[in-house]
C-alpha cells in the first residue's frame, strides 16, 4: 500500500547516489536469504530533485566517480521501494521522458535537429554521459512530460523510441523499464584535466512545453501499431493454448496418463523461477528482458506456463508463432543447457525422473511446440557458464534469483 510520503511534490522526482544506493528494507544474499539492510535510511522513502534543480546541474555536472554518481527514477513514487521495478510499475507517476543515445557518436547539433523533428516545441535537457568523449559522443536527453502511470510508461517510452528510431537514432531501450536509473550530469575526476575541466562535456537547454503522450500524434500512432500487435499475440495464446490442450487429450488416448518428460519439466519449474536462472531480469507485470537482447527492452512476455518473445535475438528459441517466438520452460531448458537438442534434453529429463527408456526416445511429436524428433534448433555463442548443474527436476524450484537491488 503506498503511503503519502512515498510522493514526491508535484515536480519532483526520486533521488539516489550510485547503483548500490537502495532503501529497501531488506537485502537478499548469495542464497536468497533475506537479512536486514544496513543502509542509515532503509525503509524510508527517497530523496528527491525537481527540474530547475537538474538544469544547474547541467550548467555545473557532478565530480563523482561513476559508481557514486546522483542518478533519478524519473517518477514521482518514492517509497522504498523506489528503485523497483515491479513497485514503480504498480505505483510509478512518471514525468520526465528519459532517453540514452550512446551509438552513432553523434554532434549535438545533429541530436538537437532530430528532437526538434520529432518533438517540436518540447522543452529538452540534452548533456553529454559520464562515459562521452569527442571520438564517442553519447548523450542523455530528458524532456518534461505530463504525468504517465507506471503501467502506461514502458509503452510510451518505447513508442518514443521508434519515432526516433525510423529518424536515425538509436535509444538504448533499456530506459523503457519503470526502475531503470537515469543518471543526472556528471564527469568524473578521471576524466578531468589537472584544473578540474572536463576533456569533453555539452549540453543544452531547450525551452518549450511537457510532452503530453495523449496528444503527440507520433506517440499516439505508435501506440496504435503496438496494441494491434498485442492483440494478435493475445489471440495468439488462446489459440495455443487451445492446441495444446488438444495435443494432450490426444497422447493421452494413445498411451495414457504418464506424464510426459517435457511436462514433468514444465510442472517443476516455473517460468517465474526458471527465467532468472537464465538471466532474464523482470520488467514489471508480466514483461522480461531477456539476456539476449541488446537493446535490453521488455519484448519478452509470459502467458501463464508460455512466454511470447518480439524480440529478433530469441529467434534460435522456441518456435515461430503467427505472432512473435513461443515457448516454454523447457524450451529455455533445450536452448540454454542442451545447445538447441532437444532430443537431449528429453533423455537428461527422462533419466533425472528415472522414466522408462520408451520415455526416453519417444517421438516428440506430440509435445507442446517442441520440434519434431532429430529437429535441432539453431544453436548459439555458447555462455560463460551453466545456469544451474541439472541433477533432480523438482530441486529446480528451490532455485530463487538473487538481486543486488531488490
Amino acid at each position: 500500500m503506498m503511503r503519502d510520503t512515498d510522493l514526491a511534490p508535484e515536480r519532483s522526482v526520486c533521488l539516489f547516489h550510485g547503483r548500490y544506493d537502495t532503501r529497501a528494507p531488506t537485502l537478499k544474499d548469495d542464497g536468497g536469504n533475506e537479512r536486514p539492510s544496513p543502509h542509515p535510511h532503509a525503509g524510508q522513502p527517497y530523496g528527491t530533485i525537481d527540474g530547475k534543480q537538474i538544469v544547474a546541474l547541467l550548467e555545473n555536472p557532478g565530480r563523482s566517480p561513476k559508481g557514486g554518481a546522483s542518478a533519478i527514477i524519473p517518477s514521482r513514487f518514492i517509497g522504498c521501494q523506489a528503485r523497483s521495478h515491479a513497485a514503480q510499475f504498480e505505483h510509478g507517476r512518471f514525468i520526465w521522458s528519459c532517453h540514452d543515445l550512446d551509438s552513432g557518436n553523434h554532434d549535438l547539433s545533429d541530436v538537437v535537429a532530430v528532437y526538434d523533428a520529432v518533438f517540436p516545441d518540447i522543452g529538452k535537457l540534452i548533456y553529454s554521459s559520464a562515459s562521452a568523449q569527442e571520438s564517442d559522443k553519447r548523450w542523455r536527453v530528458l524532456m518534461p512530460m505530463k504525468e504517465v502511470a507506471g503501467r502506461d510508461y514502458p509503452e510510451v517510452q518505447s513508442a518514443s523510441f521508434d519515432l526516433l528510431d525510423t529518424n536515425g537514432l538509436k535509444l538504448d531501450r533499456a530506459l523503457s523499464r519503470c526502475g531503470q536509473p537515469v543518471f543526472l550530469p556528471n564527469v568524473p575526476p578521471d576524466r578531468r584535466d589537472e584544473e578540474g575541466r572536463p576533456f569533453f562535456y555539452q549540453h543544452q537547454v531547450i525551452r518549450g512545453r511537457p510532452l503530453n503522450p495523449v496528444t503527440h500524434e507520433g506517440i499516439q500512432a505508435k501506440l496504435s501499431q503496438r496494441r494491434a500487435y498485442a492483440a494478435a499475440v493475445e489471440q495468439e495464446a488462446v489459440r495455443m493454448r487451445g492446441e495444446a490442450a488438444a495435443r494432450k487429450m490426444k497422447r493421452i488416448a494413445e498411451v495414457g496418463e504418464q506424464e510426459s518428460p517435457i511436462d514433468a519439466f514444465n510442472s517443476a519449474n516455473p517460468l517465474e523461477v526458471l527465467m532468472p536462472v537464465y538471466g532474464y531480469k523482470p520488467a514489471g507485470g508480466p514483461h522480461w528482458v531477456s539476456p539476449n537482447s541488446k537493446s535490453r527492452s521488455a519484448s519478452v512476455r509470459i502467458f501463464e506456463d508460455h512466454w511470447c518473445s518480439l524480440s529478433e535475438s530469441d529467434n534460435a528459441i522456441g518456435r515461430p508463432g503467427r505472432a512473435g517466438r513461443w515457448g516454454d520452460a523447457f524450451d529455455l531448458f533445450v536452448h540454454y543447457e542442451h545447445e538447441g537438442d532437444s532430443q537431449k534434453a528429453v533423455v537428461a529429463v527422462a533419466e533425472a525422473l528415472k522414466l522408462p527408456s520408451s520415455a526416453r526416445t519417444s517421438s516428440l511429436d506430440d509435445f507442446d511446440l517442441h520440434p519434431q524428433k532429430n529437429e535441432k534448433l539453431p544453436q548459439v555463442a555458447e555462455r560463460s557458464g551453466r545456469a544451474f548443474n541439472f541433477v533432480q527436476v523438482g530441486q529446480l524450484q528451490l532455485q530463487k534469483p538473487v538481486y543486488l537491488i531488490e
